[in-house]
């Protein structure tokens, strides 16, 4: 099941979400963004979060936002983290892309790691652009 987990309640849901949270900023662009942000920015209403869940177990979630430019309204997700992919990304992709739609967005991007390039390809999604990093 995906459940919305609202502002209000996002400080009971948070701590079981952590533990995925943590592990997924090992990857990517994990240095770019802090839990602690992205929790503030959960409870200040900027960005969304939904749980897939088996009763009170998480197995995973998600995290965007929306984000308008000049020629186009964008649903990014953020975040897409959790164990047993598999089990619950139709449900969740399904309610990805009605949210798009009730809300008028032309299209949904995320940034992810290479694995989850690898899963979201096999379910029709195409590599748009790489993030490419120079180091100091």
């Amino acid at each position: 099941m995906i459940s919305n987990v609202t502002p209000d309640e996002v400080d009971s849901i948070w701590p079981h979400f952590l533990p995925f949270v943590v592990k997924g900023l090992k990857h990517g662009q994990g240095d770019s963004v802090a839990p602690c942000h992205v929790l503030q920015s959960i409870k200040a209403g900027e960005m969304r979060f939904w749980v897939a869940h088996e009763g009170e177990k998480i197995k995973g979630g998600m995290v965007l936002e929306t984000n308008h430019f000049p020629t186009k309204k964008v649903v990014f997700v953020v975040m897409l983290l959790g164990d047993n992919f598999e089990e619950w990304v139709d449900e969740m992709e399904a309610q990805l892309k009605q949210y798009r739609d009730i809300n008028g967005a032309d299209c949904i991007e995320a940034s992810c790691r290479k694995g989850l390039v690898k899963k979201l390809m096999k379910r029709g999604w195409k590599q748009k652009a790489v993030i490419m990093e120079c180091p100091l």
